[in-house]
């Protein structure tokens, strides 16, 4: 048998095609990214409606900071610049 994407002889048959190996782990790669990429996009998306309802654009970069779990450190970082 041979990989259906490189061509490459193989003896296994990986997932619904015919991958070898190296293929299979690109290919689940792949998928993981978009995965991620859908996940982030539904987030930016829930952000929007949030700062929508609340009114300005703030409100987005506040919500994103809370969701990274960077919220205290850019609170420390704003009042360092506005108190020098």
């Amino acid at each position: 048998m041979n990989c259906e994407n490189c061509k490459k002889e193989i003896g296994e048959i990986e997932n619904a095609k015919i991958l070898c190996s190296e293929c299979y782990k690109t290919v689940e790669k792949e998928r993981e990214r978009q995965k991620i990429l859908i996940r982030t996009v539904a987030e930016l998306i829930n952000w929007k409606r949030v700062a929508e309802r609340r009114g300005n654009f703030s409100t987005i970069l506040l919500c994103i900071a809370k969701d990274l779990g960077v919220y205290d450190k850019m609170v420390e970082e704003f009042k360092k610049r506005t108190m020098s």
